[in-house]
């Protein structure tokens, strides 16, 4: 035990080499922390300082080391385990806490660099107030937040300019809150400028007003003696209010200078509104008497004028208006005449003149408006008078037509500024136009029907000779047409042509007397032939359709001629018991089908559809809800082994799909 004692540890050994050797196999911290601190061999310090992680003993070896080397690296390894570039460095949280209570502004700009975590790096930052490190952090830390938090720090012009042309095509949030920055740095800088200028402004705006308000010859007080509140005055208060508005935003910032004058400008123009309304005051006092005649004569004169506003409107004036309009006129003068005058001449000879000058103008417009009813009665009659031959579409004469022009210019007397008199030249233009257009139409198509029917009454009268009834009354009815618009053309009458077709109207008449006793015995054998087809046995149905049809298409070809109504209804009843039949017969090949079991189901449903659309194509001939019962029912029948077939089709064509699906993703 005594020998214990006596042999001292290798770390406290008289040979630095030996203590510095010994430090590899030491590691009690608080050993560590004894010999870098305390050693008096700077090598076995520098040893020690390797193997300390503690950061207030490296803060206290990097402060207190009589070896500026030896400081110098407790710097570097104090920034390497803040930062957290060595593995067995402090925890986080340690770290966190030291950055908080110590103030080594350059270790901390490293961590703030350098840092692992994102937390120790903000932490930093918060500590930092080196505009040239936050704007470098704040375009290049790899974390958006960190740049945030040192774009927030940044106070100078340069640096934030800096940082927004570097970012804004890489960090839209850094680059908005450093353009944010910036502009209220700039308005922080120029504000001072622009409230001075607004102050200047504002005293120049409200002296250029006591200028105006003082000034002898102002409009101000010259107004003051009419009734009606000033204008001018309006104006002005309004342009004195709002200057002081603009005043109270910048009064607080402004200098003694500026606020010492403002306030005496205003001083001053206040008095001069007082004095102002003491004098409006005074002049209305003096006004108040004349109000009452003021207001009657006024009323006089817009009574008059609204007659003449009346009459300028109008277009022209019937006898019955104009007798009302000059009545209320003597009665407005006679009450004109009868009011008082004013004292002042001026304003008297102002009302007499405004009242006059509405009477004159009244009188002439009246005189005009009549002498436009008159021209304007005339011309609408023209107007009419075309209207009316354009309206019942009848043959025109020639020499009324022409001469509507000249009837027009003997009345119609140009002014543009007479609406009525323009509408009625547009009106008389347009009517006689169409009139004009109209008569030479109509003395186109008299020629061209002339030319027309004398070539078919020709045709018809060598029909009629040779007895071709069914032509003659074709061409009997093409000439009617054409002497009828014939006649609706033309004021002179045709006799020769009218005479002609007559005589052939009357031989066709004969004629048609012999062609009805014809068909009549047509008719009856097509009845008899028809109802022969029903005890008829046809090899097929189409067979039967075709006669059936055959035999309708000959009753439609003999027309109206024979016609009678008993034969219809016997040839008709005949017709639908034959489509019946025709029905029964699909029927019964429709059943056919359904036993057909030898032949390919695609063919049978084909051969289905071909006797369906037969069905559909008879319409409602034949109909009855029992054969149509049975034939639908056959048919279903008839199709379920199809659709069975079409079915499994189907199926084989998705199974193959999937299949083939399948092969290609495989």
């Amino acid at each position: 035990m005594i020998f214990d004692n006596l042999i001292k540890p290798k770390w406290q050994h008289r040979d630095p080499e030996i203590r510095k050797s010994a430090l590899e196999g030491v590691s009690d911290p608080i050993i560590i922390h004894e010999i870098a601190q305390h050693d008096s061999v700077a090598e076995v310090r520098k040893a020690a300082l390797a193997k300390i992680t503690d950061l207030e003993i490296m803060t206290a070896i990097a402060q207190q080391d009589p070896e500026s080397e030896i400081r110098e690296l407790a710097t570097q390894r104090l920034k390497q385990l803040l930062c957290g570039q060595k593995d067995n460095g402090p925890s986080l949280a340690t770290r966190l806490a030291w950055l908080k209570h110590n103030l080594n502004a350059e270790v901390i700009a490293q961590v703030a660099v350098q840092g692992q975590e994102p937390e120790l790096r903000l932490t930093a930052i918060e500590q930092i107030d080196r505009e040239g490190l936050l704007g470098d952090i704040a375009i290049n830390d790899s974390v958006s937040e960190i740049r945030l938090a040192a774009v927030e720090k940044l106070t100078q012009k340069s640096t934030l300019e800096r940082v927004f042309k570097a970012v804004r095509n890489r960090d839209k949030r850094v680059s908005r809150k450093a353009r944010e920055k910036l502009d209220e740095l700039i308005e922080s800088l120029e504000r001072p400028k622009r409230i001075r200028a607004e102050c200047e402004a504002i005293c120049g705006r409200l002296e250029s007003l006591e200028h105006r308000l003082a000034a002898e010859n102002s409009p101000l007080f010259q107004e003051i003696t009419i009734l009606e509140e000033s204008k001018v005055w309006k104006q002005e208060q309004a342009e004195f209010k709002r200057l002081q508005e603009r005043w109270q935003v910048v009064a607080s910032e402004a200098e003694n200078e500026f606020q010492t004058r403002c306030y005496q400008i205003q001083q001053a123009i206040m008095a001069l509104f007082e004095r102002y309304q003491q004098a409006q005051q005074a002049a209305q006092q003096r006004e108040q008497a004349l109000i009452p005649l003021r207001a009657t004569k006024q009323s006089w004169c817009e009574q008059i004028e609204t007659l003449l506003t009346q009459l300028n409107n109008q277009t022209r004036l019937v006898e019955e208006e104009q007798v009302t309009i000059e009545q209320r006129s003597q009665a407005i003068q006679t009450e004109w005449n009868h009011m008082p005058q004013f004292d002042e001449a001026v304003e008297d000879r102002y009302w007499q003149l405004r009242f006059d000058r509405a009477s004159l103008a009244l009188r002439k417009r009246i005189h005009q408006l009549q002498e436009h009813h008159r021209l304007a009665t005339t011309l609408e009659n023209i107007c009419i008078e075309i209207e009316t031959l354009l309206h019942h579409n009848v043959a025109l004469n020639p020499e009324l037509v022409t001469g509507l022009p000249e009837r027009w210019q003997k009345v119609f007397v140009a002014d543009q500024t007479n609406e009525l008199l323009t509408t009625l030249q547009s009106r008389f233009t347009q009517g006689f136009s169409a009139l004009a257009t109209r008569l030479q139409e109509q003395k186109q198509q008299r020629e061209q029907a002339v030319h027309e029917l004398k070539p078919l009454l020709k045709d018809l009268e060598s029909a009629l000779e040779n007895g071709e009834l069914k032509t003659a009354t074709s061409l009997e009815k093409q000439a009617r047409q054409l002497f009828q618009m014939l006649d609706s053309l033309s004021i002179t009458r045709h006799k020769s042509l009218e005479k002609r077709l007559q005589n052939c109207t009357a031989k066709i008449n004969q004629l048609r007397g012999w062609q009805r006793w014809g068909n009549k015995l047509e008719r009856e054998n097509l009845c008899q032939e028809i109802e022969d087809l029903l005890t008829m046995e046809l090899d097929t149905a189409d067979e039967l359709l075709f006669l059936i049809e055959d035999k309708q298409s000959a009753w439609k070809r003999l027309g109206s001629a024979g016609y009678s109504q008993p034969l219809r209804e016997r040839f008709y009843k005949a017709c639908h018991a034959l489509y019946q039949r025709y029905r029964e017969q699909l029927c019964i090949q429709m059943e056919n089908l359904a036993n057909l079991t030898d032949r390919h189901p695609e063919e049978i449903a084909r051969l289905i559809r071909e006797t369906q659309i037969k069905w559909k194509q008879l319409g409602s001939q034949g109909h009855s809800q029992e054969l149509w019962e049975r034939f639908n029912r056959t048919s279903q029948m008839a199709y379920t082994p199809c659709q069975v077939h079409f079915n499994n089709q189907a199926q084989e064509r998705e199974q193959n799909f999937h299949e083939n699906r399948r092969s290609v993703n495989n």
